[in-house]
């Protein structure tokens, strides 16, 4: 077997073993998939130290080979995490703790499998000039990382992942052809134990609950829990409600409904499985539509739930609708009286889209003349946070600017009910006369609840905290505040002080941030006319270059769950086609002529990256699903090919350092995926983010004018693989 062929096998593997991690550790830390770029970056730091490892250290290739136990081995430490950082039932993950375990458990095989992309492609660097090869080895891993991604996106994400760690270990065999009884034993285990292992480790993932069922989706990893005789309902480990929970539901329900005078038609977006339903009958309406995104949400939960529960979902006045809530409001004809929005908050991508002003502008459009629309969000009347407080004001922002009447009723959760009427019903009188006249029995809200949750003095102490914070934007699909809020509301539980310099940080204009990163970029990467070598500014090229082609990454996949909803399953495949443009670009400038001006490849860059900003600008908010699923897949294979581009210019620049440039460039990719996903798009938003790496991409021209392509030496040179 060539070494070319040995490449594609290792990156394929490679791929596969990144998404199982990747999914695995997203369930963990409750889907947050913003949480991804530190789950990428952390795994391309590792890849990069390996890398840069095995160019000073020769490993041998058996050496290499018993990684395959480290495959398996990564698994059942993803699946640990819970038991580590909180192994208490119910109790949530502390976001540091959960952070750094999940950085170390990707360690080990990170190591390894960046050390075997070292071991593989040094063949090739014996000769004069070995960057021919190696970009030839490079688009080789690349293209297997593209075939790796397909076959995990379109198959093995659905499968048990000890089946698909079984098939990274087959890949594995015909680079190491050693390793037939290593690999033979572990294939035994893995694939022959897979159903009791999987069983065994999920349950990890809930400490003192007991699993009843869990469920592989395009969508997410379902679970049902029980403790005593509680049901709960997971998705990608995040709680999606409990059952007969009444005394969360019938605030929610009753009061913008009440503010209704005859609902009749009412949408609710959601649960309906924890006692909502069953609230929402009370009301007599004529059709009520269900709407969920996930259709396998209530084929694996209905027969699990109390006879009471199963009654008001099959009621004949309820409509189940599989489907994703942005693409039905955009194309269906019907309104509504109601539209009650029931998700858990916005702490992550897929929930964040539901909270945004674009979200509320189709939903408002769907509404009936005084039709009322209404969500809730954690909240505490007594002693609100400043995260808290954040999070609530930039929904509410966002919601104003979708209806002109908007009121919130702050308690333990802030209800907030929004109307296209400039007049709302609100007094408490009127309410308590529907209420009777309605007859509806409830266990938690009575009328003097009613009465305190509309308690005036509560919501003046709530709306002067909001009236104080001036600089809170509101909730876009541009810039998800909301998601920030939420995570830093989650970090602040544990380390308020840590949250509060997160806060100093977002408040750092973009003009200054730009204006500072990009002059220590050209500083960086300049070089004087005649100055000899000039591998730092090479070095500073391939980091930008990985910075940019995962931040474009990463904005490509929030923009792709923004739209379409769907990430969890299309992430492989959005990936692999950044790693076919990579290949594709670095395979171009291999066999790009010698007159090529390689200086204009950071401004082709960053033109594309305008181009890209540009486009996203008036798309953002496409209708047109299937024309956004096109258009995010070019883009994506774009960034790859011109980073690809630039990363083989630099290389053909270099000559004999080729090896330490990839470590350079896995260190640009792993900063760009941390710093975009978890500062820049929730901060600065998609395009301002775009619009700073083009800026970083500019600030490198100054210094590539004064490179050219070295030329070919007949004579044979000792490459400089240790410097």
């Amino acid at each position: 077997m060539t070494a070319f062929s040995r490449l594609f096998l290792l990156g394929a593997s490679a791929a596969i073993c990144q998404m199982t991690a990747a999914r695995e550790l997203l369930n963990t830390l409750h889907g947050n998939d913003l949480l991804l770029g530190w789950i990428l970056g952390a795994w391309l730091a590792w890849t990069g130290i390996g890398s840069w490892i095995a160019i000073r250290r020769q490993w041998t290739p058996l050496f290499i080979a018993h990684a395959i136990w480290l495959i398996p081995a990564t698994l059942l430490l993803c699946r640990i995490t819970h038991l580590v950082v909180a192994p208490v039932s119910g109790q949530a993950v502390a976001l540091i703790p959960a952070l750094v375990w999940s950085a170390l458990t990707l360690g080990p095989l990170g190591l390894l499998l960046g050390a075997a992309f070292t071991i593989l492609a040094r063949t090739g660097t014996e000769a004069p000039n070995p960057a021919p090869f190696f970009l030839n080895a490079y688009a080789a891993e690349t293209l297997g990382f593209l075939a790796g991604g397909l076959a995990y996106g379109l198959g093995l994400v659905f499968l048990n992942p000890f089946l698909t760690a079984a098939a990274c270990i087959l890949l594995v065999i015909p680079i190491f052809p050693r390793l037939y009884p290593a690999a033979a034993m572990a294939i035994l285990i893995c694939g022959g134990l897979a159903a009791p292992l999987n069983r065994i480790t999920e349950n990890w993932r809930f400490p003192k609950q007991t699993l009843i069922a869990s469920h592989q989706t395009p969508y997410g990893s379902l679970a049902v829990t029980q403790t005593g005789s509680q049901l709960a309902f997971y998705e990608s480990g995040c709680l999606l409600g409990i059952e007969n929970d009444r005394e969360h539901c019938e605030p929610f329900v009753h009061v913008p409904l009440l503010c209704h005078p005859d609902p009749r038609q009412i949408l609710l977006i959601g649960t309906g499985f924890d006692g909502t339903m069953g609230e929402i009958l009370k009301h007599a309406p004529s059709r009520v539509t269900h709407l969920e995104l996930d259709p396998f949400l209530p084929r694996l939960l209905f027969s699990r739930l109390s006879a009471p529960t199963q009654q008001s979902l099959s009621d004949p006045r309820v409509r189940f609708v599989a489907s994703d809530a942005r693409r039905h409001l955009r194309k269906t004809a019907e309104t509504y009286d109601a539209i009650l929005l029931h998700l858990p908050e916005p702490s992550t991508t897929l929930l964040n889209r539901h909270y945004t002003a674009g979200f509320f502008r189709a939903a408002a459009a769907r509404l009936n003349p005084g039709g009322v629309f209404a969500l809730q969000l954690p909240y505490s009347a007594s002693l609100p946070g400043m995260e808290l407080v954040r999070l609530n004001l930039c929904v509410k922002k966002a919601l104003e600017e979708a209806f002109p009447r908007v009121v919130f009723f702050p308690e333990e959760n802030n209800l907030f009910i929004a109307t296209k009427s400039p007049r709302f019903p609100v007094d408490s009188k009127t309410l308590a006369k529907r209420m009777a006249a309605r007859s509806i029995q409830t266990a938690f809200f009575s009328k003097p609840a009613l009465l305190d949750r509309l308690s005036i003095g509560r919501i003046e102490t709530a709306g002067k905290l909001f009236n104080e914070n001036k600089t809170t934007q509101p909730n876009t699909d541009d810039h998800p505040a909301g998601a920030w809020h939420s995570g830093l509301h989650w970090l602040g539980i544990f380390h308020p002080h840590l949250a509060r310099q997160f806060n100093r940080m977002a408040s750092i204009p973009f003009l200054t941030v730009a204006a500072a990163l990009a002059l220590a970029t050209g500083l960086l990467a300049w070089k004087r006319p005649g100055q000899t070598g000039g591998f730092r500014s090479l070095a500073v090229t391939t980091c930008i270059s990985g910075f940019s082609l995962m931040s474009v990454e990463i904005a490509l996949l929030y923009v792709f769950q923004v739209l379409c909803g769907q990430i969890y399953q299309q992430m492989a495949l959005l990936i692999a086609l950044v790693m076919a443009g990579l290949a594709l670009g670095s395979w171009v400038c291999s066999r790009l002529p010698r007159a090529f001006p390689c200086s204009i490849a950071p401004g082709l860059n960053a033109l594309f990256l305008f181009v890209l900003l540009l486009h996203l600008h008036h798309e953002l908010d496409s209708p047109n699903l299937a024309a956004a699923f096109g258009w995010i897949m070019f883009f994506a294979a774009g960034s790859g090919f011109f980073s690809g581009l630039l990363f083989g210019c630099a290389a053909t620049t270099c000559k004999n350092r080729v090896m330490l440039l990839y470590s350079t460039e896995l260190l640009g990719a792993c900063l760009g995926a941390i710093a975009t996903a978890i500062l820049l798009i929730p901060v600065h938003g998609v395009t301002q983010t775009l619009l700073l790496l083009a800026i970083l991409n500019l600030a490198l021209l100054p210094a590539w004018r004064s490179f050219s392509r070295p030329a070919e030496s007949a004579s044979r040179q000792r490459p400089d693989n240790h410097q």
